[in-house]
């Protein structure tokens, strides 16, 4: 499989960027983004860039869900 070598060399490459630079830089989370699903592009407002089909900002009061229907969480923040 061609993936697994492509899985195997980005693990290798983030772990090396990692190594050379976690003393020099901050790595604290700055936002999380988004990029929503069809069915939630759909039902978004009309100016939001989820309904132009593009990645967000999840902003904090965010109800957007993962997983499938039977197991649902909000993304963030955790209920």
């Amino acid at each position: 499989m061609p993936e697994e070598a492509e899985i195997y060399t980005s693990k290798v490459l983030a772990l090396h960027w990692f190594n050379t630079v976690k003393d020099d830089i901050d790595l604290d989370l700055q936002q999380i983004q988004v990029d929503t699903t069809e069915t939630e592009q759909k039902t978004a407002h009309c100016d939001s860039l989820s309904r132009q089909g593009h990645v967000h900002l999840l902003e904090t009061g965010s109800l957007i869900v993962h997983r499938l229907s039977l197991a649902q969480q909000c993304i963030y923040p955790p209920l």
